[in-house]
């Protein structure tokens, strides 16, 4: 399975979230400044998950749109031989 550029990016984050993770506890990091780095990293995945989920939903909205164009247009060819036809 080939990883597109969002999984990736997601999980070089996770990887990097758990390293900061286990360096901000054994450095005893306050406690604000270790929420602060957790809800940066954890904002920066999520931010990229919703959009990969919005860019997979557009994908899959112009994929409906082309199967409908090309049905149209079928349609449109099939009318016009019936129509070459009766000239």
């Amino acid at each position: 399975m080939k990883l597109n550029r969002h999984a990736k990016f997601i999980a070089h984050m996770l990887v990097l979230f758990v390293l900061m993770m286990a360096v901000s506890i054994g450095i005893e990091m306050r406690y604000y400044a270790q929420l602060i780095i957790w809800g940066l990293f954890a904002y920066i995945i999520a931010k990229d998950v919703i959009d990969y989920f919005r860019c997979e939903r557009q994908r899959q909205q112009c994929e409906k749109d082309q199967a409908k164009i090309a049905d149209v247009m079928r349609k449109l060819d099939s009318i016009k031989k019936q129509l070459e036809g009766t000239v």
